[in-house]
């Protein structure tokens, strides 16, 4: 549901700068217009009313290995052309996954199969950044995507007062509503020249 680039895995978009269709790693890449949007809680979580959060069941850590992270990531963002996980460098990836500083790692389960995630950064004292959050397509449908948040919200509001995002107009349909109704304003919008690899325009 959140955007490719909704990461603390920012890129430096100077080392795509002028490709168009040979790009790095002999892959071919073609550029796009992206619009981001910025969202922010328009009020402090603890003032939140909690009483309609539903439980399910999630798995938190605070690592992922790789191969665990690229398939949530894959089955996630497939379909939104979320890219960038596949091409980072191991100690990159690596880097991001392990370090114990700051990220809380959540698994959504649903009959026993993940079914989405979602990993927060607290950035300082005050805010967080819900950098990915995600639903699997096969459990789409079933309202999971807003109790998910609900409840992402609802962990979060321990220790911080404020939750931020961004996504992209790749994005799924169903993300704003979702973002909305939990009480995400938008702040900013931009229009956003991206490269993307050809293969993930063609799913």
């Amino acid at each position: 549901m959140s955007g490719e680039f909704n990461s603390g895995m920012k890129y430096n978009i100077s080392k795509f700068e002028g490709i168009s269709r040979l790009g790095m790693y002999g892959k071919e890449f073609m550029e796009d217009w992206i619009t981001y949007s910025y969202y922010r809680m328009a009020a402090d979580l603890e003032k939140m009313e909690w009483s309609n959060v539903h439980r399910t069941r999630y798995i938190l850590a605070n690592s992922w290995s790789k191969d665990y992270f690229l398939y949530l990531y894959n089955r996630v963002g497939k379909d939104y052309r979320w890219w960038y996980g596949n091409y980072m460098d191991d100690n990159e990836l690596e880097e991001y996954l392990t370090n114990p500083i700051g990220r809380t790692f959540i698994t959504l389960m649903d009959n026993g199969e993940p079914a989405g995630f979602g990993i927060i950064k607290f950035e300082d004292s005050w805010d967080c950044n819900l950098e990915y959050f995600g639903i699997v397509k096969q459990s789409m449908g079933k309202g999971l995507g807003k109790k998910f948040l609900l409840d992402v919200m609802q962990y979060a509001r321990l220790t911080r007062k404020k939750m931020w995002l961004y996504t992209t107009s790749l994005d799924s349909p169903a993300a704003l509503p979702n973002y909305q109704s939990c009480g995400f304003k938008i702040i900013e919008k931009k229009l956003v020249q991206e490269y993307y690899p050809i293969h993930s325009l063609q799913g």
